[in-house]
């Protein structure tokens, strides 16, 4: 296995169990490892700490951010507290991807 960015997602910020981040792909929560809200240097989500969590959810539905998805949108509802965060926040957003040789 090796580590990936993921480079294109939506951060909607919002109190704990408010606040989401969208990505195009189906990620479980086993292949995500880490959410980290670049600008404020804070984690949002990491699989390490059970008070950095989230649900993870995935739609095979087209989301109008992400319309040449194919394997539809992963949405990650933070249980962390995103309230002072903004939507332009820089985000490092890390996976567990399959390596191909």
């Amino acid at each position: 296995m090796a580590r990936q960015q993921v480079k294109q997602y939506v951060f909607t910020p919002g109190g704990a169990g408010v606040g989401t981040v969208k990505m195009p792909g189906n990620y479980s929560q086993g292949v995500l490892i880490a959410i980290l809200n670049a600008t404020k240097q804070q984690f949002l989500y990491n699989f390490g700490d059970s008070t950095l969590l989230g649900v993870i959810t995935w739609s095979s539905t087209p989301d109008a951010n992400f319309p040449q998805s194919i394997d539809g949108v992963t949405t990650v509802t933070l249980t962390t507290s995103t309230a002072t965060m903004s939507a332009g926040d820089e985000l490092a957003i890390y996976i567990e991807a399959q390596y191909h040789s």
